[in-house]
C-alpha cells in the first residue's frame, strides 16, 4: 500500500505546480488523485465514484454482449505461441504482428472503446467533451509513466469517470529492477494501443495529446517548483523501503528503517532523480520547434512495439 501511496503523493505535489501555470490551467491538466485513508500497512479506505468504470470493465461488457469469455484472448494467444514453439518455428516480429492482427480482427476490434463512448453519451456534444477530457488525462498518464518510470498501465488500473472523463490510475508503483535502478526496458513508453488511438482520433493524438504533454513538461521544469527536490523526497522513501526488503531477504530477519544506511541508498536515489529529470527536460525542450514527445507517441503507437508487449497487458485495448 505504501508504495502506491507514494506515487499518489507525488501526483498531489505535481498538481500544486500545475495549477499555477497558465498553459496547464487552460487545458485543465491536473492529476485525478482519490482521497486515501490508511487504516494499517495492509488496509486503506479509498475514495470512490459511482460513475467510475475501468478499461477492463469496458472490455468485459463488450465480451459479455458477444457471448465470449473476456480472458479467452490471452488463453488463445498463449496457445498459439505454444503451438508454434512445439513445431519448432521461430517467433519473429512478423509472427507476433500476425497474431495480434488476428486477435484484433476477431475478438477485440479497434472500434470497441469508441462504440462504448457513443452508447454511453446522450448527445454528440457529450461524447466530444468526454473524448477531449480523456485525451488530456491520457497525456498525464503517459508523461507520468514514462518520466517517473512507473509500472505499466494495465486495463484494470485505468479508471474512467463516466461523469467527467477524468482518469484515475490505481496501483501505480515505481519500476525498480533487482539492482536498484529504475527499469527503462519496455517496448512502449506508455499506453497508446489501437483502441485508444481510434477513440481519440489521429487529430487528437497529434493535437491535444501532443501539446498537453509538452505543456505539462514545460510547466514542471520551471525552476521555482524544484522538481528535483520533490523527487528526492519521494525516491528516498522508496529506496529506503527497497533496501530494507533486500536486507531482510539476505539476512533472514526483520530490519528496522533506522538500520538502513543512508550511504547505501544515496547512489540509488541520485541515479533515479537524474534519470527522471533528464527525461522530463528532454520532453520540455521545444527550442528547435520539435519535441521528444513526437518520438514517444510514435513509439507508443507503433504496432511493431505494441505486439511485443505481454498479452496480460492486453495490447489490443
Amino acid at each position: 500500500c505504501r508504495r502506491e501511496e507514494r506515487v499518489l503523493q507525488l501526483f498531489r505535489l505535481l498538481n500544486y505546480c500545475l495549477k499555477k501555470e497558465k498553459e496547464t490551467c487552460k487545458r485543465h491538466l491536473m492529476f485525478t488523485v482519490p482521497k486515501v485513508v490508511a487504516l494499517s500497512p495492509q488496509q486503506r479506505l479509498l475514495e470512490d465514484d459511482t460513475s467510475i468504470v475501468s478499461l477492463a470493465d469496458v472490455f468485459r461488457q463488450y465480451c459479455s454482449s458477444h457471448g465470449v469469455e473476456w480472458d479467452i484472448l490471452i488463453t488463445q494467444y498463449y496457445e498459439r505461441l505454444g503451438g508454434l514453439q512445439a513445431r519448432g518455428d521461430k517467433i519473429t516480429l512478423s509472427t507476433l504482428k500476425n497474431m495480434f492482427s488476428q486477435v484484433q480482427s476477431t475478438l477485440a476490434p479497434r472500434t470497441m472503446l469508441r462504440e462504448w463512448g457513443e452508447r454511453m453519451c446522450v448527445t454528440l456534444t457529450d461524447f466530444w467533451t468526454l473524448r477531449k477530457q480523456m485525451t488530456r488525462q491520457l497525456s498525464l498518464c503517459g508523461l507520468a509513466e514514462f518520466v517517473f518510470h512507473l509500472t505499466r498501465l494495465d486495463p484494470e488500473m485505468l479508471q474512467i469517470a463516466r461523469s467527467s472523463g477524468c482518469l484515475t490510475q490505481t496501483f501505480y508503483k515505481f519500476e525498480i529492477n533487482s539492482e536498484g535502478a529504475l527499469d527503462a526496458n519496455r517496448p512502449v513508453p506508455f499506453r497508446l494501443p489501437p483502441n485508444i488511438q481510434h477513440f481519440i482520433t489521429p487529430f487528437g493524438v497529434t493535437g491535444p495529446l501532443y501539446m498537453s504533454m509538452v505543456a505539462l513538461a514545460r510547466a514542471l521544469v520551471q525552476p521555482q517548483y524544484s522538481i528535483e527536490s520533490l523527487l528526492l523526497a519521494i525516491f528516498r522513501d522508496e529506496f529506503i523501503a527497497w533496501c530494507k526488503q533486500k536486507q531482510e531477504e539476505s539476512e533472514g530477519h526483520f530490519i528496522s528503517l533506522a538500520d538502513v544506511s543512508s550511504e547505501v541508498i544515496a547512489p540509488h536515489v541520485t541515479a533515479a532523480v537524474d534519470a527522471s529529470v533528464t527525461r522530463l527536460f528532454n520532453i520540455a525542450d521545444f527550442e528547435t520547434g520539435k519535441s521528444h514527445v513526437s518520438t514517444l507517441i510514435q513509439s507508443a503507437s507503433s504496432l511493431d512495439n505494441i505486439c511485443r508487449m505481454d498479452p496480460a497487458w492486453n495490447p489490443w485495448l
